[in-house]
């Protein structure tokens, strides 16, 4: 280990209070792999000053997972977990699921960027469904495709917790946009919401966001992403009418039309054209873990 990583580790062993956050970044120069997790997952499991832990753009697998887990289940006050951009796959992440289904104390879990898929999906939403704890999950950029997506929307209906959830860019297309939209019908507690990409979705997707959309009470801000310019300002009025009725005092709204009140969204330009690329760069993400 470097004698940073190693200053570091001897100082949560020692339990110092000045340690609570801990970020390790990777940079072209700097990375660590599953030796180093391991070591470092030892020392946090006799630490009880940690509340966040942030380890982004490096290579490790399961058993530094597994570790990091074993941690999550034992630590006092460890909240917020960002594992962004590790190349993590569905084996490696099957551990948190279980630290999920345990209670353990998590509010916070980033994993975009990995390589999660389907199956990764899969374990996340099952322990999403017991769980208690868990306030802001991202998921984005995993590849979850429709099934994972199916997988989520199960984990949203049983759920009674999660606030924030961020699954854009995860090429879940029409059929997951549908799971999705069942699932915000009967959802009560999600308020923040991050879905699709430019190219994700067809009208019949777009339109089944909208009808499942337009059926939430509890969300307030929501980025459905995708290719035509009307769906935003129609997403923003249901966010609007939402808050309106948070408000106290507040009246309630007539129920919304049905979702196939209306013809569905088309992609601008004629019948087979692609849809045009988007104008700017992907928007930051929905979420950032909250340090002390």
């Amino acid at each position: 280990m470097g004698q940073k990583l190693d200053k570091l580790v001897k100082d949560i062993q020692k339990n110092k209070p000045s340690v609570e956050c801990i970020v390790i970044n990777a940079n072209k120069n700097h990375a660590i792999g599953e030796k180093e997790i391991l070591v470092l997952a030892t020392a946090l499991r006799g630490n009880t000053n940690v509340v966040c832990l942030e380890l982004q753009g490096h290579e490790f697998g399961r058993e530094a997972c597994m570790a990091l887990a074993t941690v999550l289940r034992v630590h006092p006050k460890l909240t917020v977990m960002c594992l962004n951009d590790n190349g993590l796959r569905a084996g490696s992440v099957a551990a948190f699921a279980e630290a999920l289904k345990a209670q353990c104390k998590l509010e916070q879990l980033y994993l975009a960027g990995n390589q999660i898929e389907r199956l990764g999906a899969a374990y996340i939403a099952d322990g999403l469904s017991s769980n208690l704890v868990l306030r802001v999950l991202d998921i984005r950029d995993n590849k979850i495709g429709s099934e994972g997506a199916h997988s989520v929307s199960q984990g949203l209906v049983r759920n009674k917790t999660l606030t924030t959830l961020d699954m854009s860019d995860n090429v879940i297309g029409d059929a997951g946009a549908r799971s999705i939209a069942d699932a915000l019908r009967g959802n009560t507690t999600l308020v923040k919401l991050r879905i699709g990409s430019p190219r994700e979705f067809g009208s019949d997707g777009i339109q089944a966001l909208l009808g499942g959309l337009a059926a939430n009470k509890t969300l307030t801000v929501c980025d459905l992403i995708c290719s035509d310019v009307r769906v935003a300002p129609m997403v923003g009025q249901m966010m609007q009418r939402n808050i309106n009725q948070r408000r106290p005092g507040a009246q309630l709204a007539a129920p919304p039309p049905p979702a196939n009140a209306a013809p569905a969204p088309r992609p601008p330009g004629p019948p087979g054209a692609p849809a045009p690329a988007p104008a700017s760069a992907p928007p930051p993400p929905l979420a950032s873990p909250r340090r002390p």
